[in-house]
């Protein structure tokens, strides 16, 4: 009993002294969902910083007196966006939705969302 046992023990030593070799195929399918996923996300979001940039870069062209009437035509359209599109919700019952409803958001809100605060943070 004790010879299997110490020869057992014997192996795990010899396995753990060994390097650790990357192998492929120890990757579970949970883990190259969540690799598409981050890489979905990442690719959203860097386009959504994208046009942020483009919509901040062409609206800084105006200046002096004309800044206030582009601040007022993109509060419109963002005005316009919600009520055609969709309130987006404020941001605490967003957030309520995130921690009380296991983390589901309606997908329909997320245009008037995007939409609207492209528009307020380029202009604001």
């Amino acid at each position: 009993m004790k010879l299997k046992r110490r020869r057992k023990l014997i192996s795990y030593s010899n396995i753990l002294d060994q390097p650790i070799r990357f192998n492929p195929f120890v990757f579970s399918r949970m883990f190259i969902l969540w690799a598409i996923l981050g890489l979905v996300g990442g690719v959203i979001a860097g386009i959504y910083w994208i046009a942020l940039e483009f919509l901040t870069h062409e609206l800084a062209a105006f200046t002096g007196w004309l800044v206030i009437p582009v601040m007022a035509i993109c509060g419109l359209l963002a005005g316009l966006v919600i009520h055609f599109i969709g309130d987006p919700g404020e941001i605490h019952l967003i957030v309520n939705n995130i921690r009380f409803n296991k983390g589901k958001l309606d997908p329909k809100n997320n245009p008037s969302m995007i939409l609207s605060s492209l528009l307020c943070i380029a202009s604001g």
